[in-house]
């Protein structure tokens, strides 16, 4: 994948969400996007947000969403903890915008 493809996804997510942060990670041959993401809805129905959304990106992606809360409490789980030690932040709510990316 791109690094235009992966930004426009990026740029996609935060104009419609608003996410707290946003994770990629390339895993051959899927780009995962952990996205969290506050927002009372459960993490399925946030999932099928987002894939309507990026419905017309042509790449192989998956889609993981968490709470702020959640995020916190399942931080250690090995999946979890691995996705995050093996991904680069995309956007994180509270930074200045022209350090992102």
């Amino acid at each position: 994948m791109l690094e235009s493809e992966i930004i426009q996804i990026k740029d996609l997510i935060v104009e419609e969400i608003e996410p707290e942060i946003i994770y990629y990670c390339e895993t051959a041959p899927l780009h995962i996007f952990l996205v969290i993401w506050d927002i009372e809805m459960g993490n399925m129905e946030k999932h099928i947000y987002l894939r309507r959304i990026l419905k017309y990106v042509n790449v192989p992606i998956d889609i993981t969403t968490y709470s702020s809360k959640g995020f916190k409490k399942y931080i250690q789980q090995n999946f979890l903890s691995d996705l995050v030690n093996s991904s680069r932040i995309l956007y994180e709510k509270d930074k200045i915008p022209i350090l992102q990316n």
